[in-house]
């Protein structure tokens, strides 16, 4: 059984990687450097650590359990806490248990899950981003008891989003969204990948299916989601993981910006794609695989690519105007995220650029 490992230490400072790393970029180093002795208690360790609830079991009633969705390393649940009737949350779990005494049954994709869930702890209980309004929140974590392999499957309370950006938008194809509330969403994208930046971390898969909206203080909030994945620029090895239909030039092994795939501007060209499917209401995909790396590579190519795939009607030109300035395959071309939430906010609100 993996044991609980100073690498995964709640502050850290003075590391190997140099005094300049922040806590939260140390910590999430460490988390992808250490992957292989990663067990369910590191996670019990957090969320004591965190001051995390711990719900206990009586608190579900698992056959109940609603599926949401399911990736590489989770699946999610719909549940409603039992002894706070009304009260329904998102569960996030790992595909897999965690046996008690051994680990023959135990592999590397169970681990890779863990670590998963476990970076996704540590950011969003980050001070600076635990209440953060475009990013998700953290309600506790539950301990699954398993009886075949005896173990536990540690869980991850979320609160419950009504759709994400993709669903969202394919349901108002015919009716439109619009300019205003367009803006907004953006705005919120852009400011929930602004804070991640901010922190030293790199999201690396920004795309409308990770994008999740909530209703806040009565008002329709995006919310930058399912950061499991995410990585810091300064990572000794490994590419932070994407998806090809959003990723960014850099993120291609033969393109001459791959040395940049772990850096910031690789989030604002997928934010750039995302301005792109709400336009066009997630209808298509952004590039077609066959042209893909010539049409990335020449920036007039993919701004006619892009642009010329954007109803008519349109009336965004903020949008397109943005999405050239996204879309640029020099990844040092392209404005920073900070900026971009500049130039979305409404004119009496605008603050100085970090």
């Amino acid at each position: 059984m993996a044991t609980y490992s100073s690498a995964f230490s709640l502050s850290s400072t003075g590391s190997s990687s140099g005094p300049s790393l922040s806590d939260l970029e140390y910590a999430i180093g460490s988390i992808k450097s250490n992957s292989g002795v990663v067990g369910y208690r590191n996670l019990l360790s957090y969320a004591s650590s965190l001051g995390l609830k711990v719900f206990p079991k009586s608190s579900f009633d698992i056959d109940a359990w609603t599926k949401l969705g399911s990736g590489s390393y989770s699946t999610t649940w719909k549940a409603e806490i039992m002894d706070q009737q009304g009260v329904v949350v998102a569960i996030k779990q790992p595909n897999g248990s965690f046996t008690r005494e051994s680990t023959d049954v135990e592999d590397s994709l169970q681990h890779d899950a863990l670590t998963s869930i476990i970076q996704e702890i540590r950011i969003l209980a980050n001070p600076k981003l635990k209440a953060h309004p475009n990013l998700p929140h953290i309600i506790g974590v539950f301990f699954q008891e398993e009886t075949d392999p005896v173990g536990i499957r540690p869980c991850v309370l979320f609160d419950l989003a009504l759709s994400d950006l993709r669903q969202y938008l394919i349901n108002k194809q015919l009716d439109g969204i619009p300019v205003e509330e367009m803006t907004k969403l953006a705005l919120h994208i852009a400011n929930g990948i602004g804070a991640l930046h901010a922190c030293g971390i790199v999201h690396g898969d920004v795309k409308p299916e990770n994008v999740l909206l909530f209703m806040r203080d009565g008002i329709l909030t995006a919310t930058v989601a399912d950061l499991g994945t995410c990585g810091i620029p300064s990572q000794a090895s490994g590419v932070i993981t994407g998806s090809l239909n959003y990723c960014a030039p850099e993120y291609l092994q033969r393109s001459p910006y791959s040395e940049e795939v772990n850096q910031p501007p690789r989030d604002v060209y997928n934010y750039g794609m995302v301005l792109w499917s709400i336009m066009t209401f997630c209808k298509e995909d952004p590039f077609s695989q066959e042209n893909r790396f010539e049409i990335q590579h020449d920036e007039r190519l993919a701004i006619e690519s892009i642009l010329s795939r954007v109803p008519n009607d349109s009336i965004n030109s903020r949008f397109k105007k943005l999405i050239q300035e996204c879309l640029k395959p020099n990844p040092k071309h392209r404005p920073s995220i900070f900026e971009i939430s500049w130039s979305l906010e409404p004119d009496a609100t605008k603050t100085q650029v970090p």
